[in-house]
């Protein structure tokens, strides 16, 4: 009886404890120190990547310095920019933009040069991709002059490129009261709230950019992307048609009308779109991964690495590039090769959810569950309200043999999503396995 106590009241701490995860205010488990009690899981350059994930992630991210703490070590050496489609980030190539300088009439003469000498250093390092000596230009601006458009405008997009969209979107709601009808500040919002996941106000963000400059075919285009999102595929499909004519170079209207199609089961339709992006945009290296998915979907594995494998040839450090090619070599039951591309995403991007998602799939369907886990809970580091997430370490937990914890991440994952019957389902088949290891202990 008294080990039938003390197993409820372990039970009632994990419940506790993942209660409180949900505010950030703690953690069901350190995984730092997860990491180095199983160092012998992963390689040395992975290790290094995931331990210096969690360190960042550990400090404020709201503010930001420890944004640019954690670009020196990241950000460097792959700028976000480069990818166009993601589940939540940017659907668009971040360009400088030239814009008129506001300078504040009541700034002193040396205050002004230094505004127009930190304004010209900031666009040179945006330029080059190098975000975090962008961000200290902007900000030097902003301290003498806090009202100045420019530099907000600026520092949103820098902040977009480092993957910091919250903050970036705080900039962008700056620039919006500064100048209320400007098209591209609306814009720039939209942008930001649509890779924050707010796809219903990024809508009304697009529509006002248009309206205001109803020739901004890429706001047509990012509009598109937010109703397929939605599943409205014939608005999606209208509103890319709009930008195509506005704009027949530009490809992401042809990227979000391959999706559609997809979705419609319209292949050879959604074929062509890629086709297209790929003439327009021969050296992008997200046009052959969007393809090289469209054929992972199409089990037609083979040219889907040839698809990867270009992408990777035009920049070896495309992250995504390395996840999907994980997944295919996956598919096709070569888990080595599979295992070495997803560490390969995950060290290209350790903020990036998806990656560690990629590799404790791999991890997962290599029987190593102890790893997954691990991955599961860097991925939770990340998003720690995600109930998707909750409930894929509850499953991995459960393999592994942690029943107690897995029941305690499927509780979090009910909670955050009340209407998920089958989490439901799997908590009932693990109270009974709790249950009966209970009695036999008795």
């Amino acid at each position: 009886m008294p080990k039938s106590i003390y197993s409820l009241a372990i039970l009632l701490i994990y419940v506790f404890l993942a209660s409180l995860n949900l505010t950030g205010k703690a953690q069901l488990l350190n995984v730092s120190d997860e990491i180095h009690n199983h160092q012998a899981l992963l390689d040395e350059k992975t290790i290094y990547y995931l331990q210096k994930n969690c360190e960042n992630h550990n400090t404020n991210t709201s503010n930001k310095e420890s944004v640019l703490k954690s670009s020196k070590t990241i950000v460097k050496s792959k700028p976000k920019s480069k990818k166009l489609f993601s589940a939540k980030k940017s659907v668009i190539k971040i360009e400088p933009t030239v814009l008129t300088q506001d300078i504040s009439t009541n700034l002193k003469p040396e205050e002004k040069e230094d505004v127009l000498k930190f304004s010209k250093l900031g666009d040179y390092f945006y330029t080059k991709n190098d975000y975090t000596n962008a961000l200290i230009e902007y900000e030097k601006i902003i301290k003498i002059d806090p009202k100045n458009y420019k530099a907000h405008y600026m520092l949103g997009k820098v902040l977009l490129g480092l993957g910091d969209s919250e903050e970036a979107l705080k900039e962008f709601n700056i620039t919006v009261n500064l100048r209320p009808l400007s098209s591209d500040a609306h814009f720039m919002k939209a942008e930001a709230l649509r890779i924050c996941g707010s796809t219903k106000s990024a809508i009304q963000q697009y529509h006002l950019a248009i309206k205001l400059n109803k020739s901004n075919a890429l706001a047509y285009a990012n509009l598109a992307e937010c109703y397929r999102i939605f599943g409205d595929y014939r608005i999606a499909i209208n509103y890319c048609k709009k930008a195509i004519n506005l704009d027949s170079d530009l490809v992401v209207p042809h990227l979000v009308l391959a999706r559609c199609y997809f979705a419609d089961r319209l292949r050879d339709e959604a074929i062509n779109e890629c086709k297209i992006s790929i003439k327009l945009a021969p050296n992008d290296p997200t046009v052959y991964v969007r393809y090289g998915e469209y054929l992972n979907e199409l089990e037609e594995y083979h040219k889907a690495i040839n698809m990867l494998n270009k992408a990777i040839e035009l920049d070896p450090n495309y992250a995504k590039a390395h996840a999907c090619l994980a997944y295919t070599y996956s598919k096709m039951g070569d888990l080595s090769l599979s295992l070495t591309q997803a560490k390969l995403a995950v060290a290209d991007a350790p903020n990036d959810v998806d990656n560690h998602t990629t590799l404790a799939y791999v991890y997962n369907r290599n029987n190593d569950f102890q790893a997954s886990v691990i991955e599961y809970k860097l991925a939770l580091k990340l998003e720690p309200k995600n109930p998707k997430l909750h409930r894929s370490l509850a499953m991995a937990l459960a393999k592994n043999g942690n029943i107690d914890e897995a029941i305690a991440e499927l509780l979090t994952t009910i909670k955050l999503m009340p209407k998920d019957y089958e989490s439901k389902l799997t908590l009932q088949t693990l109270l009974k396995e709790h249950n009966q290891k209970i009695l036999k202990e008795e």
